[in-house]
């Protein structure tokens, strides 16, 4: 909605990145038939970037395919939803995958259920870093 239109014009205008990506979204209000086509053209590349609300995965819990990149808009307000979105992952042949998540200190309850409380306040001060490195092994 209106703040992917946002995102994708400040993007655009101020980092000179280009948007037009082929995207769909998925929320608890998307119809079943709906779902089956989005995640399948999802998996199969014909749509690029999925939005995918942290209720639609609440209420239903389907398993994404093919996907290379996880965006959090927010931390998830349920912890465990973090790992699991991060399980969908695809790792390609060089073993990298990506994870992106955009917080600010009015995030700092949630950020903290994902990463501990130590760490979130490290995380959350004025004189913090930009960004942080999670580094997760497979066994």
């Amino acid at each position: 909605g209106t703040r992917v239109s946002n995102t994708q014009k400040k993007l655009e205008d101020n980092l000179g990145i280009e948007t037009a990506a082929l995207y769909a979204s998925l929320s608890e209000y998307t119809a079943p038939d709906v779902v089956s086509r989005i995640r399948g053209d999802f998996f199969r590349r014909n749509i690029s970037v999925l939005i995918v609300t942290e209720r639609f995965h609440y209420y239903f819990r389907y398993r994404l395919r093919g996907v290379k990149r996880v965006v959090f808009y927010a931390p998830p307000l349920h912890s465990k939803f973090y790992s699991e979105f991060l399980n969908f992952i695809h790792i390609n042949e060089d073993g990298d995958s990506i994870s992106n998540t955009m917080y600010t200190n009015r995030d700092a309850l949630t950020l903290e259920r994902v990463v501990g409380t130590q760490h979130a306040r490290n995380m959350i001060k004025p004189s913090a870093m930009n960004s942080y490195t999670f580094t997760f092994e497979n066994e």
